[in-house]
């Protein structure tokens, strides 16, 4: 791992983004979010996110997607606002696999 600038974060995203889509990185991010607790939890516990209307908040929603465990989600702000396409996704995702608001 290496330390980079805000700047340069913002560059790596963009060119993420562009080469693979901002769908495709939120599901990876959160697959690579839930394998994390998996492996700390080892299947005994529940995963509560508290997600936002922004992308960060698409991260908790794709992670409590790809979760196998007990999941809920506690929205903080406008539950009708869905942000990006790829937060829509994620919620989306998250609501068909069973994840409750």
């Amino acid at each position: 791992m290496r330390v980079v600038t805000a700047a340069q974060m913002r560059a790596i995203d963009a060119a993420a983004v562009a080469r693979d889509g901002e769908v495709a990185l939120m599901r990876a991010a959160g697959e690579a979010i839930a394998a994390l607790i998996d492996d700390y939890a080892r299947g005994e516990g529940a995963l509560v996110a508290v997600a936002g209307n922004g992308n960060n908040g698409g991260d908790a929603y794709a992670a409590l997607a790809a979760y196998a465990g007990t999941r809920e989600c506690i929205v903080y702000g406008d539950p009708g606002v869905h942000g990006s396409p790829a937060r829509a996704d994620a919620r989306e995702r998250a609501l068909v696999a069973g994840v409750e608001e």
